[in-house]
C-alpha cells in the first residue's frame, strides 16, 4: 500500500491504500490542495490510474490502463499528466484525454509539470536502452531536448530558482 507521513519528522503514519493480492500501488502525486493522492494500481509496471482521498478510503478508478506512469496534478487541480504506450496523456479526472504527445519510433514516459505549470519535461527513448530528457508544452510544441548523455535519463524533477 501507500503511506504518508510528516516531512518533519516522520511521525504521523498514515496508511492510504490497502492494495489487493497481485496488485501494486505507485504512489504519483497531491492535489494541489493536497487533499487528494493520485497513483497508479499495476500488476507489474503499467495499470489503472486511481485517485483516492490523501487520508485514506475507497479509491476511484480515473482510467483503466495500461498507463507507465503514475500521474502528476495540473497546477489547479482539474488534470493529470502521465503516460502510456510511449505516449505522454493530459488526461481529466474523468479519465478523458485534453492532449497527446506521441513521436513514432520513440517512447515518452515521465512527465512532470514545471513550476509555473506551462512546461513539461519528460523522457525520451529512441534506443530501448538510454533516454535523454526533453521539454516542451503541454500540447508538445516549442519542444527542445535538455540532456544529451550516455546516461539513461529516467527521473525528470523540475528543481527550484536558487534564491
Amino acid at each position: 500500500g501507500i503511506y504518508t507521513l510528516r516531512a518533519a519528522d516522520g511521525g504521523d503514519l498514515v496508511r492510504v491504500t490497502a492494495t489487493p493480492e497481485g496488485m501494486i500501488d505507485f504512489p504519483g502525486d497531491y492535489s494541489p490542495d493536497g487533499g487528494r493522492l493520485v497513483f497508479l494500481r499495476a500488476t507489474e509496471y503499467a495499470g489503472d490510474l486511481m485517485i483516492i482521498d490523501a487520508t485514506g478510503g475507497d479509491p476511484e478508478l480515473i482510467s483503466d490502463g495500461p498507463f507507465e506512469d503514475p500521474g502528476r496534478f495540473s497546477s489547479d487541480g482539474t488534470s493529470i499528466l502521465t503516460a502510456a504506450g510511449g505516449e505522454i496523456l493530459l488526461i481529466d479526472l474523468e479519465g478523458a484525454i485534453l492532449e497527446t504527445i506521441a513521436e513514432p519510433g520513440a517512447f515518452l514516459f515521465g512527465p512532470v509539470w514545471s513550476p509555473d505549470g506551462e512546461w513539461i519535461a519528460f523522457s525520451r527513448d529512441i534506443t530501448g536502452f538510454v533516454a535523454d530528457v526533453y521539454a516542451s508544452r503541454v500540447d508538445g510544441s516549442e519542444r527542445w531536448q535538455v540532456t544529451t548523455t550516455p546516461e539513461n535519463e529516467i527521473a525528470v524533477e523540475w528543481g527550484a530558482d536558487p534564491p
